[in-house]
C-alpha cells in the first residue's frame, strides 16, 4: 500500500482545525506522522501532494442514504452510490434498508457487502466503506419485529424501517425490549405519523394553500419524534432520530437532551438533519417543483433557522444526507404524483456550509464539519473521524474557496436531478483517500 504526503494543509482533526498548517502522512492505512509543514521527511516512493491552502479533514460518514439496491437499479446501485459518495467527500456510508426486497435478513445484510466487494474488484480501486442497516420489522411491514439476533450476528448494528415509522405501540415495545439485548445496536427512527401525513405533498403552509396541495403538519413529525423520545427512555435504548426537518423537532429534542443531563443520565438519543433542510424552505418549491419534493417536506424559514440553531448548539448531533436518487423521468412528473427525494451525496458539503453559515467562521465551519465526521462516527461506536497518529487514513481534501458550477450530468450517481443544478457553490473535493488508498481524485477520476 503506497504512502501519501499531504503538504502544508490546514488540518481539521475532528473537533477543531489545528492553528498552523501541518503535513501528514497516510501509510499502510493509517496516519503515521503530522508534523509542522514541509518539515517531513517523506518515504522513498510516497506520493506528495501540495496542500497548501486547502484543508484536510477526516472523510466525511453518512449516516442516512439510499443506495436502491436491490430493486432500484436503474435509480442507483451501490457501486454508483459509493462512486459518488467518494465524490462528495465521503468514506463511509450507512445504507438504508428500504430495497426490494428489504435488508432483514443476515443473507440480505451480507449480500449488501459482497455487492461493494464486487464493485471494488470491477473498478480496481477503493471505494467509501459500506454499512448496510437492517430492518426493524420484517418487510418493513411494521406488524412484527426483525429477527435482531440473526442479523446482529451477521454484523448488523443499526436498525430502521427508514421511508416509514413503525405505527404499532406494542409492536414498538417488542422492538425496544428485543433491542436492549444487543450491545451497541443503534435504532434509528424515521418520526412520522402516517395518519397525519397521508397523501401530503409538501410543507402545510402558506405555499401549500396557494397551490393546492394537501400539506403535510408539522404535528406528523413533532408527535412521533416525542413518542420515539419516551420510548428512548423508558427502554434506555440508544435512539437516533433522522432527518428532522421542524423547529418543534428541535427543541423536543434538546428538552430531552437537557432533562437526562440535569438528571446525570446518559443521553440515549442523537439526530441528524439534512443538509437540504438547513439551506432550502417550502417557498422554494414555487421555482424548484418536484426537484424539492421531499419526505419529511421542507417547511419554512423559521424552521430552517431552528434546525440550524440546533446543529450549532449541538442539539442537532450530525448531518446526514438522506441521498434519495431517482430518475429524470419520475422526477420530471410534477409535485402531484413525482416521489420524494434529493440526490445529495455530491452537493452535501458546500450546501451544509452554506445553509448553517459555515463560512461565516471558523466556529461553524468547524461545528459542520465535527457534524460530518467525528460526531457521526461516535453515533455508530466506530472508530474514525479523526486525524491523529494512528488513526484511519480516511481522508477528504477539500479547497474550500473554489467555486462550482453544479452540473448534474457530471455526477457520478445515476440521478441526474439536483435543485441546485445551475447554481455556483463554494468548496470542492479535490480527493478522498479511504483506508490509505484514493477513492477519488478530481482531475482523476474526475467526469
Amino acid at each position: 500500500m503506497g504512502a501519501i504526503v499531504f503538504r502544508g494543509a490546514r488540518i481539521f482533526d475532528g473537533a477543531r482545525f489545528l492553528a498552523q498548517p501541518k503535513d501528514v502522512l497516510a501509510r499502510r492505512g493509517s496516519v503515521e506522522r503530522v508534523t509542522a509543514a514541509w518539515k517531513l521527511k517523506a518515504p522513498r516512493s510516497a506520493r506528495e501532494v501540495c496542500a497548501e491552502g486547502c484543508w484536510l479533514a477526516p472523510a466525511f460518514i453518512d449516516l442516512h442514504a439510499h443506495l436502491r439496491e436491490p430493486g432500484g437499479e436503474a435509480k442507483e446501485t451501490i457501486e454508483s452510490g459509493l462512486c459518488a459518495a467518494a465524490a462528495g467527500g465521503y468514506g463511509l456510508v450507512v445504507s438504508m434498508p428500504n430495497t426490494q426486497p428489504p435488508c432483514d435478513t443476515p443473507m440480505r445484510f451480507l449480500r449488501q457487502l459482497e455487492l461493494r466487494k464486487q464493485a471494488v474488484k470491477r473498478l480496481g480501486r477503493a471505494l467509501p466503506e459500506l454499512i448496510p442497516a437492517g430492518t426493524l420489522t420484517k418487510g418493513r411491514a411494521g406488524k412484527s419485529p426483525a429477527n435482531f439476533r440473526a442479523l446482529y450476528a451477521a454484523g448488523c448494528r443499526v436498525f430502521t424501517d427508514d421511508g416509514s415509522d413503525v405505527d404499532d405501540d406494542a409492536v414498538l415495545a417488542e422492538v425496544f425490549a428485543r433491542m436492549q439485548e444487543l450491545p451497541g445496536a443503534l435504532a434509528m427512527f424515521h418520526p412520522e405519523v402516517a395518519a397525519l401525513s397521508a397523501d401530503g405533498i409538501i410543507h402545510q403552509g402558506a405555499v401549500s394553500r396557494e397551490l393546492r396541495l394537501r400539506g403535510i403538519p408539522r404535528l406528523a413529525e413533532e408527535l412521533a419524534v416525542a413518542r420515539a423520545l419516551a420510548f428512548a427512555e423508558y427502554f434506555r435504548v440508544p435512539v437516533h432520530l433522522t432527518h428532522l426537518s421542524s423547529g418543534g423537532s428541535v427543541e423536543l429534542t434538546r428538552r430531552a437532551k437537557a432533562g437526562a443531563r440535569k438528571c446525570g443520565r446518559r443521553v440515549p438519543v442523537t439526530a441528524d438533519t439534512t443538509p437540504h433542510h438547513l439551506s432550502l424552505t417550502d417557498e422554494d418549491v414555487r421555482t424548484l417543483g418536484a426537484k424539492a419534493k421531499v419526505n419529511p417536506p421542507l417547511r419554512e424559514e423559521s424552521d430552517r433557522r431552528a434546525l440550524v440553531a440546533g446543529l450549532l448548539d449541538g442539539t442537532i448531533d450530525a448531518i446526514g444526507t438522506d441521498h434519495a436518487p431517482h430518475t429524470k423521468r419520475e422526477k420530471s412528473r410534477g409535485l402531484r404524483t413525482a416521489p420524494c427525494g434529493i440526490a445529495g451525496l455530491e452537493t452535501a458539503f458546500s450546501v451544509a456550509m452554506a445553509g448553517a453559515g459555515g463560512w461565516r467562521s471558523p466556529g461553524r465551519a468547524e461545528r459542520v464539519l465535527s457534524a460530518l465526521t467525528h460526531v457521526p462516527a461516535r453515533i455508530l461506536g466506530i472508530d474514525g473521524g479523526v486525524i491523529e497518529r494512528g488513526a484511519k487514513a480516511s481522508l477528504a481534501l477539500i479547497d474550500p474557496n473554489a467555486r462550482r458550477r453544479v452540473e448534474p450530468a457530471e455526477f457520478f450517481g445515476k440521478c441526474r436531478v439536483s435543485p441546485w443544478a445551475g447554481r455556483r457553490l463554494r468548496g470542492r473535493i479535490l480527493m478522498t483517500v479511504v483506508g490509505g488508498k484514493v477513492a477519488f481524485e478530481r482531475g482523476g477520476n474526475e467526469r
